[in-house]
């Protein structure tokens, strides 16, 4: 009987071993039946696993239970094995947000890998756990080609952004930005955490579709809204940091000042001059900057709802630098039928900037260049007790940094109110019909009062008051009619639109002098000497632009677009911008399959033509006039006039045209990816002020007159070198080189161009 046991507890056991070493076979491929060579599988919930060899084939020992496939640019696939299954065939899918990855272009959305032009794209991953207190900065080094400067580091300082190098001397460098459709010269007040991504379209394929304002780049900027089926989500995000000056730069003690001034000045200083303030020291202290923001958002399948507010307060290392901004964002979006959809984007920002002079010379109140040259041995304060700022003795005009620091009170406050209204109708299937209004408003308020006493200029002023206060509001109209159509291998994406942009803009500006002593009032009623001006200004845009763009069964691309565009700046208002864009998918072709290590690579180029009106003074085709006070007349005959400027009736867009040649290449299971352009980008019609002969009355007139050319290389590599259940492991690395040259001046004709001109006026 014991045998018998014995026998059947064997039998048992090798039943389960036989079930445990039970191998299962199969063959892993995408959805075009291509072998996935290193696809990881492993066992649900266990540390088996395994993966594809060359041919995509692999082999795993298990009983039953569910396997889990995972590969880079696929989605994760999980497959349910019973014990009769010994031989697979998993066909995955690609990954759309990899892959298939939706980007933001001129006028609608685009498949990266389908896109022909040059399109950089920013996604908020790469900016949003940084502090950053400005949306410029979350392109520095994000994106080749692109290069962001920051001209000051004190508070609300505006950053410069140049897209493959400048193109104007006289008229604009900076990019066009689109916000939620709505085109604006700034984003100075735009709160970066509520972008979700910016995309830099770099060539003129690319930003020809905006026509007069895309010669130096466009950056559309897309902000966060409600997503569809989600539930309600409030979210609260902070950071607070800490600056200073890494090294300070050292300045001449009293001793080696005394030495210097010795050399300089016969008798050199009195020797009873031994006090040393180290004025970096005085001046530089700790800088701190917090941010704060409340979000809440929402949706179902017929509406979605986005609403946030942020304060970011940023206070400088130099005092009293201070920059306060608060924000209120609201993002709606409603399905009203299943062919009406409406939406709207609303901005409110509200900045208050606290200035301390900085880029800027001794003489003209620079506190960072007073600094380093102001002498050693100085005071803050006279010694004499009067609360006066003890002032330079060789630059009597001169002021010690904390004069220039504490002596003025200036603040501007600006207000602006954005954001736009859109409705899509779908008319037909694939037809659809959009019309934007959009609306930007702003206000803007400068105070300066320096007082009658603490400071020399004060004093020679008897205090001097400033307001600056000016509004601007530029209205947007906009129509696109989109149509696509599908067959077989072939698809076909139509757009066709319009725009009308108006844009006013008025200053009022009051100076006064001579305050009265030993008080408080600082209002410019209270000054003895008062002048005054203001400002109105408008131009107009109207546009017209299509575009067309095929595709060949995912392998064969096409873009062409055409933009017309009338501006009231110029005399020759209308101009014509041309684009088109080829693209080869190289990796669909049948010599490509070989190359198994290549999973996407294509080749496009393109070429197009863009225009500058940015930047460009309004009326500079007309001759204009100043007036200004003479005594008056009984009967009163009004102020003198005076001609300032030549009207040309000539003047011509600055053109840009620029060809662009470039790679896209993704390899290794898509761990490596390469973008690299070269291009070449010629700016003719420059305008420039040209100097004219110093007899005449005017001494310049402006005038298209040269040519600029850009060119060079860049590219961006993104890497995963690791990525598995545990750890996964990305790097960016982008490079560009950019060589601007000037191609010509015709100063001698057009000099003589502007005498005849002014003769011919006078006779």
């Amino acid at each position: 009987m014991r045998y018998t046991y014995l026998i059947i507890l064997l039998f048992l056991l090798n039943s389960l071993f036989a079930q445990e070493t039970r191998i299962v076979r199969g063959l892993v491929t995408d959805s075009e039946n291509n072998p996935l060579p290193g696809v990881t599988i492993r066992l649900k919930n266990a540390q088996t696993g395994t993966t594809t060899d060359i041919d995509g084939k692999f082999s795993i020992r298990l009983v039953s239970g569910e396997l889990v496939f995972s590969y880079v640019g696929f989605k994760e696939f999980v497959a349910l094995v019973t014990a009769t299954d010994n031989d697979l065939v998993i066909a995955m899918q690609e990954d759309i947000l990899f892959l298939e990855e939706t980007v933001v272009i001129g006028y609608g959305v685009q498949k990266k890998k389908d896109l022909t032009t040059s399109v950089a794209v920013v996604d908020e991953k790469e900016f949003r756990n940084k502090p950053i207190t400005s949306a410029a900065q979350a392109l520095q080094g994000k994106a080749a080609g692109v290069q962001v400067i920051q001209p000051s580091g004190k508070p609300g300082s505006e950053l410069a952004v140049r897209v493959r190098g400048a193109t104007s001397v006289e008229a604009g460098n900076e990019p066009l930005y689109v916000i939620d459709g709505v085109p604006s010269s700034n984003i100075r007040g735009l709160n970066p955490n509520d972008i979700v991504s910016m995309s830099v379209l770099k060539d003129a394929s690319s930003a020809a579709i905006y026509g007069a304002r895309s010669a130096n780049g466009v950056v559309i900027i897309t902000t966060r809204r409600g997503e569809t089926n989600a539930q309600p989500r409030i979210q609260y995000s902070t950071y607070y940091g800490m600056s200073n000056l890494r090294r300070n730069i050292e300045v001449l003690n009293t001793k080696r000042y005394r030495e210097l001034m010795e050399e300089i000045i016969p008798g050199g200083l009195d020797p009873s001059q031994t006090k040393f303030n180290n004025w970096p020291d005085i001046v530089f202290g700790t800088g701190n900057t917090q941010s704060h923001q409340l979000s809440f958002s929402q949706g179902n399948n017929k509406s979605s709802q986005y609403v946030s507010i942020g304060y970011l307060n940023d206070q400088g290392i130099v005092k009293p630098a201070r920059f306060d901004r608060y924000t209120l964002r609201i993002n709606l979006d409603n399905q009203l039928k299943d062919w009406f959809k409406l939406g709207t984007t609303l901005n409110l920002i509200h900045m208050k900037t606290k200035d301390t002079p900085d880029n800027a010379s001794s003489g003209r109140g620079g506190v960072i260049m007073s600094t380093l040259n102001t002498p050693p041995f100085l005071s803050i304060y006279k010694d004499d007790g009067s609360g006066q700022f003890d002032p330079n003795p060789f630059q009597p005009s001169w002021e010690n940094p904390v004069a220039y620091m504490e002596g003025p009170d200036q603040e501007s406050i600006d207000n602006q109110l954005s954001g736009s209204l859109f409705a899509e109708l779908t008319l037909l299937r694939d037809l659809k019909f959009l019309t934007r209004l959009g609306l930007d408003y702003t206000s803007h308020q400068w105070d300066y009062y320096l007082d009658p006493f603490r400071t020399n200029f004060g004093r020679n002023n008897n205090g001097i008051g400033r307001a600056d206060k000016s509004n601007a509001n530029t209205v947007l109209w906009e129509n696109l009619l989109t149509y696509s159509l599908k067959h077989n291998n072939h698809k076909l994406d139509l757009l066709a639109g319009s725009s009308i942009q108006k844009h006013k803009w008025n200053q009022s500006y009051v100076e006064g002098s001579d305050f009265p002593e030993n008080t408080s009032v600082r209002t410019l009623n209270a000054a003895n000497i008062i002048t005054a001006s203001t400002w109105v200004e408008e131009w107009a845009v109207a546009s017209f632009f299509t575009r067309m763009a095929y595709d060949y069964n995912n392998r064969y691309y096409a873009t062409v677009s055409l933009r017309r565009d009338g501006s009231s700046k110029l005399a020759n208002h209308w101009g014509t911008n041309p684009s088109f864009s080829l693209g080869w998918r190289v990796s669909s072709e049948t010599f490509m399959k070989s190359l198994t290590f290549i999973d996407d690579f294509k080749i496009r180029g393109g070429w197009g033509k863009t225009g500058n009106q940015d930047g460009i003074p309004n009326y500079s085709a007309y001759g204009l006039i100043n007036y200004y006070r003479k005594p008056t007349t009984n009967p009163l005959s009004g102020p003198a006039q005076v001609q300032v400027t030549y009207g040309n009736p000539d003047l011509r867009w600055e053109t840009t045209a620029q060809s662009n040649l470039g790679i896209d290449l993704s390899m290794l299971n898509n761990r490596l990816n390469l973008t690299a352009d070269i291009y070449l980008k010629r700016s003719d019609d420059v305008l420039l002020n040209v100097q004219l002969d110093n007899s005449l009355p005017i001494t310049t007139i402006l005038t298209n007159n040269g040519s600029i050319e850009n060119k060079g290389f860049e590219f961006n590599i993104n890497a995963v070198p690791l990525n598995n259940n545990v750890l996964r492991w990305t790097s960016d690395f982008n490079m560009s080189f950019n060589k601007n040259k000037v191609i010509s001046l015709e100063y001698t004709d057009i000099l003589l161009m502007a005498f005849h001109f002014l003769l011919s006026n006078i006779l």
